[in-house]
């Protein structure tokens, strides 16, 4: 488990800038995110246990091996990239890309936000989850969700649908670059990885 959390505060240090002025997450604790949430969890396990068991009925053992296997490919696709090329490792990079949207979009729900806000209230857990459920963020989920999105040049395009005043929902073009989507990603799986391990009996 030491390793798990090490290897994942270690991918979180390079989003340091970001996890200082987005999220309002500053040292030590941004320097070893997902310690810092696997501890702020674990006193507080049972309660988050009872939240998290009666939110799904997923058994969080099954979750804690799905989001475990999903770092594991996605370290597998990296080491394989090096060593294709042409259209096969476009493939390589659309289905890598595509597989960790849905892991640390859509099956890490909201409901696991809604539980560390509940019970973590002024934690890292609770900055990082707030974060997570703000505009940008949760519209480009939902377009991922209803597939109103692309990536093109390093950029992701999506289609968000938004109300305007007076009640009418409009869709709307937005963009956001590679990077901002794969911090976006990283902060996701650095607060699902570290709760669910800390939760799980």
């Amino acid at each position: 488990m030491d390793e798990i959390l090490e290897k994942l505060d270690k991918h979180m240090r390079k989003w340091g800038p970001k996890l200082r002025d987005e999220v309002l997450v500053e040292p030590p604790d941004s320097l070893n995110t997902a310690t810092t949430i696997f501890n702020e969890v674990s006193k507080n396990r049972r309660p988050i246990t009872a939240e998290l068991l009666s939110s799904s009925p997923v058994p969080l053992e099954a979750r804690k091996e799905t989001l475990l296997l999903s770092a594991l490919m996605d370290d597998t696709c990296h080491r394989l990239l090096e060593h294709t090329q042409g259209l096969e490792k476009r493939a390589l990079a659309d289905v890598m890309i595509t597989h960790k949207l849905y892991v640390t979009f859509l099956y890490v729900a909201d409901s696991l936000f809604d539980v560390i806000l509940d019970v973590l209230p002024g934690t890292t857990a609770a900055k990082c989850s707030e974060y997570l459920r703000s505009d940008r963020p949760r519209e480009f989920r939902n377009s991922f969700a209803h597939g109103n999105w692309r990536m093109d040049s390093g950029n992701f395009y999506y289609w968000p649908k938004v109300t305007l005043p007076g009640g009418l929902a409009r869709t709307v073009q937005e963009r956001a670059s590679l990077e901002q989507v794969q911090f976006w990603c990283a902060l996701s799986r650095s607060i699902a990885i570290p709760s669910i391990l800390a939760a799980t009996p």
